[in-house]
């Protein structure tokens, strides 16, 4: 369990650098002594959580929200006049996270497929996603990834990002032994995937801080297919064929 506490720095050099420094320490041991003061309670949502955590996906028909917009309001924020120190009231332009539209829903996939020696897979694995390998070529219908439109961006503490959008195209196609295999709702004990949350955030192309977004799938450019391809579940045939060729 963690707890992130931030305060303004970007762009402002050292400015007012012992109060900032000052009211950190203050939340950090705030919280300290509140978490102290209510461990049983603590204890007993992590164990809620991992239960929770661990759940296996859904069926691959469940939808997901790939990425979403929050509302942007105007709203009255209690702050302190910088030079007498009395209460002030300013309205800002506040970004309602409580209040978000989805944008981009798929239906899970039964699960990915890499390329063989992609550099991915072991970022997944370090993640302690499970990505096997095919032991032998298979034959699936996957929904690859097209890149429709590519926007950058600056991500949080102003490190660029690229903002895309992608369409879905469907084929049959033949993979290779080698690949890699990252489960998602495919059944059998072999195929769980406990962290199939993070494994839908980090993949999703459209997903804020996809590794697609990165370019770790790649250079991007409008028109390119992605390496990463969802099998989709099209009958027993498609499960059939992932059992059998499929090792950790």
């Amino acid at each position: 369990m963690s707890y992130l506490i931030e305060s303004r720095g970007v762009g402002i050099g050292k400015d007012h650098y012992p109060r900032r420094v000052a009211s950190q320490v203050i939340s950090m041991v705030a919280i300290l002594k509140t978490a102290a003061k209510h461990a049983d309670d603590l204890r007993a949502l992590a164990r809620d959580a991992r239960k929770t955590g661990a759940a296996p996906a859904p069926a691959a028909s469940h939808e997901w929200i790939v990425d979403h917009s929050v509302k942007r309001e105007m709203r009255a924020l209690p702050l302190y006049d910088p030079v007498t120190g009395e209460d002030k009231t300013v309205m800002v332009d506040f970004q309602n996270s409580l209040a978000v539209t989805p944008t981009v829903v798929r239906a899970l996939p039964l699960g990915y497929l890499l390329p063989p020696n992609h550099p991915l897979a072991g970022r997944l694995r370090a993640l302690g996603l499970n990505v096997h390998r095919l032991t032998a070529s298979v034959e699936l219908d996957v929904d690859s990834y097209i890149v429709k439109s590519l926007q950058q961006e600056s991500g949080e503490f102003g490190a660029p990002q690229d903002k895309l959008t992608t369409d879905m195209k469907r084929s049959k196609r033949t993979f290779e032994a080698g690949s890699f295999w990252i489960p998602m709702t495919a059944p059998g004990a072999s195929q769980q995937q406990p962290l199939w949350r993070v494994a839908s955030a980090v993949l999703e192309p459209e997903g804020v801080g996809s590794y697609a977004s990165h370019k770790l799938l790649g250079e991007l450019a409008i028109g390119s297919e992605l390496a990463l391809h969802r099998v989709v579940p099209l009958g027993a045939n498609q499960t059939h064929a992932l059992n059998a060729p499929v090792l950790d």
